[in-house]
């Protein structure tokens, strides 16, 4: 009876062992996976950075781009969309993403660029002169944008079912995923017309996570700062009385 109460202890403290161990090892792989999403975050960010130097060329659109004032409560819906925009500022926003509005010489040159930067090559306009058709273009530059916001999906995908840690990435990560977010606001809002069906969910939980973690770090530091001035006068106080 005692060799079987030893065993049974034995069984008992080797199971808590092995649980420990597999949470210890699936912490590390939640690490390492984040850090891994990280890496490519790097990569496929890049392609926002062309959206966003188009539309700086357009002023109306870089004005239409900061007029959504997102927040943990938005629903990223058509019918929110048309709450925030006119039907002609809507059009306006449609043509650009889908490049209808941008200039073929504007589009050019941004691709031509990057065809010689994944060679390493300077062009130069007195060497080349490249002639690309307007529709492939226009083509081209949706694909890109479309395999953002895949990317996008599958990057927030990861945090939010945890199959990375957010936390290792969140203060390197947040501030541009969320201004990412707002200026793809109006692609990821179209074409959510249903309420059982929606698209690009898990990067709306994301941007809703993120958020929220930035407001409760916003509040915590001015709480710092207010203790450190409160301190600072009380301080202050005390030096004038012995003067």
């Amino acid at each position: 009876m005692e060799i079987d109460i030893v065993s049974i202890s034995i069984a008992i403290v080797a199971l808590g062992v092995s649980i420990i161990s597999i949470f210890f090892d699936r912490g590390k792989l939640r690490i390492t996976r984040a850090i891994e999403l990280s890496k490519e975050y790097t990569v496929f960010i890049a392609d926002i950075s062309t959206i966003i130097g188009i539309a700086s060329e357009n002023p109306d659109i870089t004005r239409l781009l900061s007029k959504n004032k997102l927040s943990g409560e938005s629903e990223f819906t058509a019918k929110e969309l048309k709450s925030i925009y006119t039907d002609t500022e809507i059009k306006l926003l449609s043509d650009f993403f889908s490049y209808e509005s941008v200039a073929s010489s504007l589009l050019t040159s941004i691709y031509i660029d990057d065809k010689f930067d994944a060679v390493n090559i300077t062009p130069s306009a007195n060497h080349f002169a490249i002639a690309v058709n307007p529709d492939l273009l226009k083509s081209h530059f949706r694909a890109k944008t479309t395999s953002l916001l895949n990317n996008l999906e599958c990057f927030s995908m990861n945090f939010i079912s945890n199959v990375a840690d957010s936390k290792v990435v969140y203060q390197s990560l947040h501030q541009t995923f969320i201004e990412v977010v707002r200026v793809l606001y109006y692609l990821i809002s179209k074409n959510n017309t249903s309420e059982h069906e929606k698209f690009y969910t898990n990067i709306v939980s994301l941007y809703r996570k993120w958020l929220l973690m930035e407001s409760k770090q916003k509040r915590e530091y001015n709480k710092i700062e207010m203790r450190y001035k409160k301190r600072k006068r009380m301080q202050n106080r005390k030096l004038q009385k012995r003067l």
